[in-house]
């Protein structure tokens, strides 16, 4: 009696066909599974897990009331051995040709899904490379722009310090016109009053009888009193002179002094334009460095490696290039800060309208001649 008939017999008639059903099931899934060897479990049991054993060269199952000699029978599925035998190899192989391929067209569409990965991350990492490069123009023109405006600045300073000298230059002449003005019309007034103080004495003299010498004398306080006077006159214009002399050197001085502030501004605004341009452009060279070098990308099947485009230049050079670098400061000479245009010198006025008598000692007079000759006679 074979298992077949032992498990038959066991099983009741309105599950008898259930049984062949779930036989034929087992078989058809190991069929599937013969070409996938090595997925059927160690130990499995042929009645726990359902499972029909290999039957042997020509042998057929059957169950009680299978016709024989002849008749048809109801035959279970094989399980396929491993590729041997006759009808069920064809299907097999095909299922395996299936695999193969499906299995290749998995590898190369991840092989391509690697590729375009790796070239947009390639693509993304050279366009942040190139917004660096780009910067550099932007830093470079920025700094030419803050050059630009600290020389429009000093241009600005120097024409201000300028109109600011010429104005109080112009007031400082004024001035001194002024004071030649009234030394003038002093020194004219001091002789008109000489003249007048002479012919008051004069006649005063001679309305007291005096004599020859008395008159003479007389007209001595006259000119003395004129002396003082324009004496006078004459300091009071020349101190007047001094001032206005010492105030132009003190607007000469102030100039000088602004223009080299304005100098010394020109160059700090400069020097900073230049070390803030030095400084961005080590960085931005330092950021392309990091940058290229995030990018791990090589070539493989499953890649596309990563080869940064610099430009043409080298980012480690150009990122020590200009490292420590410092703006030097340029200096001018000092004529440029002294001797500018519409710088007014000093005063050297000289009066020329000083009368004479001013400056001339005028001793008392000699004897009359009538007043020698009265002893005589």
């Amino acid at each position: 009696m074979t298992w077949w008939d032992d498990l038959w017999r066991n099983v009741s008639g309105q599950n008898q066909q259930k049984v062949v059903n779930s036989v034929a099931k087992q078989a058809q899934k190991q069929q599937i599974a013969a070409a996938r060897p090595g997925q059927v479990q160690k130990g499995a049991s042929i009645l726990r897990d359902n499972m029909k054993p290999v039957s042997a060269p020509g042998a057929v199952p059957f169950y009680p009331g299978a016709k024989t000699g002849g008749g048809s029978i109801n035959q279970v599925p094989q399980r396929n051995n491993g590729g041997k035998g006759g009808g069920g190899n064809g299907g097999d192989g095909g299922a395996a040709a299936r695999a193969a391929a499906s299995a290749a067209a998995a590898e190369a569409a991840a092989k391509k899904a690697g590729k375009d990965q790796t070239a947009k991350e390639n693509a993304n990492t050279q366009a942040i490379i190139d917004a660096l490069l780009g910067s550099l123009a932007g830093y470079a023109t920025g700094r030419d722009t803050q050059i630009k405006n600290a020389e429009s600045g000093l241009n600005d300073a120097l024409a201000g310090i300028l109109a600011s000298y010429q104005s109080a230059v112009t007031d400082y002449t004024k001035t001194g016109d002024r004071n030649l003005q009234d030394e003038a019309s002093k020194s004219a007034a001091n002789i008109s009053n000489r003249a007048r103080e002479r012919s008051s004495l004069l006649e005063q003299a001679a309305s007291q009888g005096a004599g020859e010498t008395d008159q003479l004398r007389s007209q001595l306080q006259a000119f003395n009193n004129y002396d003082a006077n324009q004496l006078e006159v004459t300091g009071s214009f020349y101190d007047t002179e001094r001032q206005i002399n010492s105030q132009i050197t003190g607007a000469n001085s102030q100039a000088e002094t602004n223009r080299r502030n304005a100098w010394g501004k020109l160059q700090e605004d400069t020097g900073n334009a230049w070390n803030e341009y030095y400084k961005n452009y080590s960085d931005v060279w330092t950021n392309i460095q990091r940058t290229g070098a995030s990018n791990n990308n090589i070539d493989t099947d499953y890649s596309t490696g990563f080869n940064a485009n610099y430009g043409g230049k080298n980012p480690v050079s150009e990122a020590a290039a200009n490292a420590g670098k410092a703006y030097e400061n340029v200096q001018k000479d000092e004529d440029w800060y002294k001797n500018f245009g519409g710088r007014q010198g000093q005063r050297a006025n000289k009066l020329t309208s000083t009368n004479n008598a001013a400056t001339t000692s005028i001793k008392a007079p000699k004897a009359a001649e009538g007043a020698t000759l009265r002893g005589r006679w």
